[in-house]
């Protein structure tokens, strides 16, 4: 069994998404369950045109991770969670899911924008702030 945690960037079938597809993404924390930030190609138009969201988008570039194949953005206005034991067994099942993990700049990046945000709660950005910088002292 791999073992995830806060920043690994991971591939999950979403059914939320229209149409449902395999899309990578961040864990953002473990605990008490794991969230998930969704990584997109592009920022709509939608989000681009509100402040309040377009400051939630942080670049996750392919020069610092080389298991992107072109420069993309961490959407961190819409959380997703999952119960724990279907994120590993998702990951369990197909290792090549897990793809690497967020540069410190990255991780730095995503930790502020949901630190000045006001759109999500105060349990939920507690939540994304303790897990990411719970691999603050990890070598990237």
């Amino acid at each position: 069994m791999i073992a995830i945690g806060p920043g690994d960037v991971i591939r999950l079938f979403f059914q939320t998404t229209k149409p449902p597809k395999f899309k990578r993404c961040v864990v953002a924390c473990l605990d008490p369950s794991p969230i998930v930030l969704l990584i997109n190609s592009e920022v709509n138009d939608f989000v681009i045109n509100n402040d309040d969201l377009k400051a939630l988008q942080v670049l996750i570039d392919c020069a610092g991770h080389k298991f992107m194949r072109h420069d993309s953005w961490i959407d961190c206005s819409q959380l997703f969670g999952y119960p724990a034991d279907w994120v590993r067994a998702a990951i369990g099942a197909t290792p090549r899911d897990h793809l690497g993990r967020i540069s410190d700049v990255t991780r730095r990046d995503i930790i502020n924008c949901v630190t000045n945000t006001r759109l999500h709660s105060s349990r939920k950005k507690a939540q994304i702030i303790d897990g990411l910088t719970s691999i603050a002292d990890d070598d990237f």
